[in-house]
């Protein structure tokens, strides 16, 4: 499954890179590696509890990546955690489908099945307000075409 969200990571990597160019050294974000268990897991269906969620005790952005469930269509929801940890942000998300074989987000072209997890922990807390920063700006430049954005704040995305 990683294979199947690599081209995401990819271009939320490179996005990374890109934020890093406005930060001093000491303040660089670390890239997601799909090999690091803090940084992506794969989701388990009906175990939406905190140990398969990367990172669920810092602060930061987290990602949802999901699959179309009736087309090849990947999508991506991109989170942060500022005033709340990643498991915590995670928990509210999941809620609802705790008990469920799976956690679905709607989209207006149907629905996605979250099936991977990823997050970029900041776990200097005087740092953690870069998230915010962060979400913004990956959100501002969208999936292009290797999906569809699954959410927006404060900035619409691009297609």
């Amino acid at each position: 499954m990683q294979r199947k969200f690599q081209p995401l990571i990819e271009h939320i990597n490179e996005g990374v890179v890109e934020f890093n160019l406005l930060l001093a050294d000491h303040c660089k974000i670390k890239m997601i590696s799909t090999s690091d268990a803090h940084m992506f897991r794969e989701t388990v269906p009906g175990k939406w509890g905190g140990d398969v969620w990367p990172s669920s005790d810092y602060g930061g952005v987290y990602f949802l990546l999901a699959s179309h469930i009736s087309s090849d269509s990947l999508g991506l929801y991109i989170g942060k955690a500022t005033m709340h940890t990643i498991g915590g942000r995670l928990a509210a998300h999941t809620k609802k489908y705790r008990n469920s074989a799976a956690f679905i987000r709607p989209s207006p072209d149907g629905d996605y099945k979250i099936e991977a997890i990823a997050a970029i922990a900041i776990t200097e807390p005087s740092q953690v307000c870069i998230a915010s920063s962060l979400e913004e700006f990956l959100l501002s430049r969208g999936v292009g075409r290797l999906g569809r954005l699954l959410n927006y704040v404060g900035v619409r995305p691009r297609k």
